[in-house]
């Protein structure tokens, strides 16, 4: 499967979170959609 999301998509994620909740709250949601795009990717 090629990459779900392209570098600017995910500059554009990235941004967007920083903008909601504390920085904790943000790397951890990245981590989460990072690791389950990675499963999926490995399909």
């Amino acid at each position: 499967m090629e990459n779900l999301l392209n570098n600017e998509e995910i500059d554009w994620l990235v941004k967007f979170l920083a903008g909601k909740g504390s920085n904790d709250e943000v790397i951890e949601k990245i981590v989460r959609i990072t690791t389950k795009l990675e499963k999926m990717k490995r399909r």
